[in-house]
């Protein structure tokens, strides 16, 4: 059989495992995981892939761009002079490519490093803001 077949069905039955791991997860999310290697090997286009398999839409989010109140959470006026924090939609996801976090800047590169290392909040202005993300 030629390699490059050999490759493409090794890739097809891998991905019907992933897809039922996937799956048993999509409730409680997924231990997260860092994906290295040079520029243009694939990584954001699996990352999409995985996302779209899922029917989530886009789960990448490009670090370099993400404010901290796209990515992380904002302040919102709740009542006379009162503010709540809110936390971003993107914590909801059960998946989520983080892209570029080593290029994330100032209070977005904080956020995208206390979701890495394992706790099931981060912290904004003071408050524990919860996420679904377990690395």
């Amino acid at each position: 059989m030629p390699e490059g077949f050999q490759a493409l069905v090794r890739l097809a039955l891998s991905a019907v495992v992933a897809k039922q791991k996937l799956f048993e997860n999509f409730e409680t999310g997924w231990p997260g995981f860092i994906v290295w290697g040079s520029t243009g090997l694939g990584k954001t286009f699996v990352g999409r892939v995985v996302g779209k398999l899922l029917g989530l839409g886009d789960v990448v989010k490009d670090c370099r761009t993400a404010t901290e109140r796209e990515l992380l959470s904002r302040r919102v006026l709740v009542g006379s002079g009162r503010y709540a924090v809110v936390r971003s939609p993107y914590l909801d996801l059960p998946f989520l490519v983080l892209d570029e976090a080593d290029k994330a800047q100032g209070e977005v590169r904080r956020g995208v490093f206390q979701l890495l290392q394992g706790d099931s909040y981060i912290l904004i202005e003071g408050e524990r803001v919860p996420h679904r993300m377990i690395p």
